[in-house]
């Protein structure tokens, strides 16, 4: 038994390594390679996450899981490019992705740039984002085409019937695809999913230069807070969960960041809406610690000092030229 269980794990750690191996050495070469050619080494790896992927009933678990942590827009795009920084983009493309609407993820807080029309980019500062963002609009692309692949016409309504999918289930890729949730029923009957992946610059060199551009502001700004040789401890998402648990600032002025959302971030706000009325998956208390970090990033008037920017008493010192919108925040605890 032992055995076999050892044979079954060397196996699947085989069929990973060849996996990360092919989109690896693919993505290496100049131009976009098409996603289709990485299908067989992704059914290969029988991943836990995409369990049906070889066969032909849709994997809706594969599916909502994919939409989740893609842009809505995605569904429009027939290129995905990974850069690794936008002058690398728009050396190589002569486009500037930073002047492309920015689309996120219900699921990841990744930024994403849509050109409006048949592409969507992103920014990859490591290796390991390469290996988090290949296999998803793979798995996106295979489970669309499944089906699209279902036997037509279908009646109004029968579509999730037909994919096999519990109610629950349909009403999870519905939250995932609020934006415009029939048009995108309507594009998977209507089209196979085609798309092509292109890396620009993704090279250890460069992952180093942008690791080090990254670190010389957090270096200046521990220096300046006099814990240049203290040892670090790096929190790589979620920030303002430290400032929730320290502070619980966001609760008490909530309706002051409702109020500075509204006027200066319609998007953010408009998110508000959609958790009240129940169409996205999120808990409407975090709502605010999740909007605080635009309100604090946004530059001080002469004089100003009002409680949202007050640090939390005996928790934490924060450099004050360092907000979180930079990338990252130095925090020294108090003693």
């Amino acid at each position: 038994m032992e055995r076999g269980a050892l044979r079954l794990s060397s196996t699947g750690r085989h069929a990973v390594e060849l996996y990360v191996r092919t989109y690896t050495t693919m993505l290496q070469s100049s131009g976009e390679i098409r996603i289709e050619a990485l299908q067989k080494a992704h059914i290969g790896m029988q991943s836990s996450l995409h369990p049906l992927a070889a066969e032909p009933k849709v994997d809706m678990g594969a599916l909502i899981y994919a939409a989740r942590r893609l842009p809505a827009a995605i569904a429009h795009c027939r290129r995905v490019v990974l850069g690794q920084s936008a002058g690398s983009v728009k050396a190589e493309l002569h486009v500037d992705i930073l002047s492309w609407q920015k689309v996120e993820a219900p699921a990841r807080r990744r930024r994403w740039y849509y050109d409006g029309s048949e592409t969507i980019a992103a920014l990859i500062a490591s290796a390991s984002d390469v290996d988090d963002l290949v296999p998803t609009p793979l798995a996106y692309q295979l489970e669309w085409n499944k089906m699209h692949t279902l036997p037509p016409p279908l009646p109004n309504g029968a579509v999730r019937e037909a994919v096999g999918a519990t109610e629950e289930d349909w009403v999870r890729l519905q939250q995932a695809w609020t934006f415009g949730f029939q048009e995108t029923i309507d594009a998977v009957r209507e089209r196979l999913c085609e798309m092509t992946l292109r890396t620009i610059g993704s090279t250890d060199v460069g992952y180093a230069r942008g690791a080090h551009r990254w670190w010389q502001p957090i270096g200046s700004a521990m220096h300046e807070m006099g814990v240049n040789g203290a040892p670090v401890y790096f929190v790589s998402s979620n920030l303002h969960s430290l400032v929730n648990v320290l502070s619980g600032v966001a609760r008490r002025l909530e309706e002051e960041i409702s109020e500075y959302i509204r006027e200066y971030d319609p998007e953010l706000f408009s998110a508000l809406s959609h958790i009240a009325a129940g169409e996205i998956s999120a808990s409407r208390p975090n709502w605010p610690y999740f909007a605080r970090p635009s309100l604090v990033a946004r530059p001080a008037q002469p004089g100003e000092f009002t409680p949202i920017r007050a640090k939390p008493r005996n928790a934490a010192r924060a450099h004050p030229t360092q907000p979180p919108a930079r990338g990252a925040q130095p925090l020294a605890p108090r003693p």
